[in-house]
């Protein structure tokens, strides 16, 4: 009876290298819902964490594979079933097609079917267009961006007034992610003061340092003295950013306020390396709902 041919070292290492590729496709595959729910600020249901876990799961069992395959409780014919399935086209083929399925599905079925986006309920709220309460918010900023200081470490504000007028003043609410989203909270962040109508301006908005009984924390929003922290994700979250979702308010010589939204994602970097990022958010559920809540 003919005994099986193990396969040559070449052969294994590039059934190693599908795997790899395999498992991390999957891992994103099965932490795509996750992901989508939290950008849009759905709520995060127990099935999201089940997914999200097996992807993690996934995640690391690619790079860790050429370790399992060589334990003595794996059977051979597993792992050797693992690779060839890794190196069959047709894995590839129908998991790429899954994710396209995923990704454009509601996008072809809302064409397909005539549905104006603007009226759905879940995006109508998302533009001033269509939400009362964001049209009829003051411009005193324009052009709004964000950026550093040219030397300063600092991350500023850059914009131009398009009024006149002694003082505005300026705060960030933030809400951020620790299995599900904290209460939001106002940072006093300063005031641009004798702002004229066409003349460039700029304030800090976020600032570095440790500070006493400041834990590891070195990012903050506004004076770092006053403690609003931008804190690093914990080592025991699943997650290895920490979301924000954030609003800059800028309030005007009558009390009115012009807000911009973005979301900023904080993770672990040691200086003099930037431990966040800064979304601009366009279309986004969680803006309507804090502007219902301004209203009320």
């Amino acid at each position: 009876m003919a005994q099986s041919v193990p396969p040559s070292t070449n052969v294994q290492a590039l059934g190693d290298k599908a795997v790899l590729g395999m498992c991390e496709l999957l891992g994103l595959l099965f932490a795509l819902p996750f992901g989508d729910a939290l950008y849009h600020g759905n709520s995060i249901s127990g099935w999201h964490w089940f997914y999200l876990s097996i992807g993690l799961l996934f995640a690391g069992a690619g790079p860790m594979f050429p370790w399992i395959r060589a334990r003595a409780w794996i059977p051979e014919t597993a792992s050797a079933s693992l690779s060839r399935a890794a190196l069959d086209a047709r894995f590839w083929i129908a998991t790429l097609l899954l994710i396209f399925v995923y990704m454009a599905a509601p996008e072809i079925y809302r064409r397909a079917t005539g549905v104006n986006e603007t009226a759905e309920t879940s995006i109508a709220p998302r533009t001033a267009s269509t939400e009362p309460s964001l049209a009829k918010r003051p411009e005193y900023l324009k052009n709004i961006s964000f950026g550093g200081d040219y030397g300063n470490p600092s991350t500023i504000i850059e914009a131009i007034p398009t009024i006149t007028t002694d003082r505005l003043r300026v705060y960030i609410d933030y809400s951020y992610y620790k299995a599900g989203w904290m209460q939001k909270v106002r940072a006093p962040i300063g005031e641009i003061k004798e702002p004229v109508a066409g003349v460039h301006v700029s304030l800090p908005i976020i600032n570095y340092g440790q500070r006493p009984n400041g834990g590891g924390n070195d990012v903050w929003w506004g004076d770092p003295d006053l403690r609003y922290s931008i804190s690093p994700p914990d080592l025991t979250d699943l997650l290895p950013a920490t979301p924000f979702r954030a609003r800059l308010v800028i309030v005007g010589p009558s009390g009115a306020e012009q807000h911009v939204y973005f979301m900023l994602i904080r993770v672990a970097k040691e200086p003099p390396v930037r431990g966040f990022g800064i979304l601009r958010e366009q279309n986004s559920d969680w803006k309507a709902e804090w502007e219902q809540e301004t209203i009320k």
